[in-house]
């Protein structure tokens, strides 16, 4: 019983080794990870205040246009396809 709980106790010290390097490893990896991030964020050129609230104003209108032409096409087709279905019937 003795050797068994020694056995044990030298598998769970090594998994414990391993567990360990295998963190450092992870944390080091994020730590390059993040600081590439940061080196990298401050070489983007960021739109000023103006051109955020001009594309905005160009998104928001270019919605509102898709959903008109969009809703009319939906409305045309509705009718038709009620127009077909109700004569179809009317022919039997």
């Amino acid at each position: 019983m003795h050797w068994f709980l020694l056995g044990m106790l030298v598998v769970l010290v090594a998994l414990g080794y391993v567990y360990r390097a295998k963190v450092k490893e992870l944390w080091g990896k994020a730590e390059v990870f993040y600081r590439e991030i940061k080196t990298e964020m401050r070489k983007v050129a960021w739109p000023s205040r103006d051109e955020v609230i001009g594309n905005t104003i160009i998104v928001l209108i270019t919605v509102v246009i898709l959903a008109v032409v969009i809703g009319s096409v939906d409305a045309v087709l509705a009718r038709f396809a009620q127009w077909l279905f109700v004569s179809g019937a009317a022919g039997q």
